[in-house]
């Protein structure tokens, strides 16, 4: 089973109202489940549309992620984690779950993604600008939790899939 350590990512999945000034617009779990129906409620022929309106705003802030991973690709993760002083959550396992639809599996890697970096970061003494790096990847997960209302409105009224 996977852990995440940092506060950064601990915040989607407890709420944490001193981190940044505000806790995010919804925790993950909820938002996963939020997003799952919105999916289920489309026809078959919408469901890959929806899908992909769903999946956009994560995939944005992975992509954040990862580009601020770059210079970490190659360097071992296991011995800076052992040393990393956090307290390990375990991550909740969604094969029980079924109300979570396949495709927002992926969230909770974009929340181990976001865990690594702030572990790689904040042990790296040449790193630059690294918690404004951080932020910027924290902020980038948060707007996509926080555009929940919207995509659901726009999927369920099917006005996206050229609906009336």
């Amino acid at each position: 089973m996977t852990h995440i350590y940092t506060r950064q990512a601990q915040s989607f999945l407890v709420p944490d109202d001193g981190l940044y000034k505000r806790p995010p617009p919804h925790q993950l779990i909820p938002y996963m489940v939020k997003m799952s129906g919105a999916i289920r409620s489309t026809s078959m022929q919408n469901r890959t549309g929806a899908i992909k309106m769903v999946q956009a705003n994560m995939k944005e802030a992975w992509a954040s992620i990862h580009r601020a991973m770059r210079p970490y690709f190659f360097k071992p993760i296991d011995g800076v984690i052992a040393e990393y002083l956090g307290t390990p959550m375990p991550i909740p396992d969604l094969s029980d779950k079924q109300h979570i639809h396949v495709a927002m599996h992926f969230c909770i890697d974009v929340l181990v993604d976001l865990d690594r970096l702030t572990i790689l970061v904040q042990s790296d003494p040449d790193a630059t600008d690294g918690a404004e790096t951080i932020f910027a990847c924290w902020n980038a997960v948060y707007r996509a939790t926080g555009r929940v209302d919207g995509l659901e409105k726009r999927i369920k009224s099917g006005k996206q899939f050229g609906g009336v």
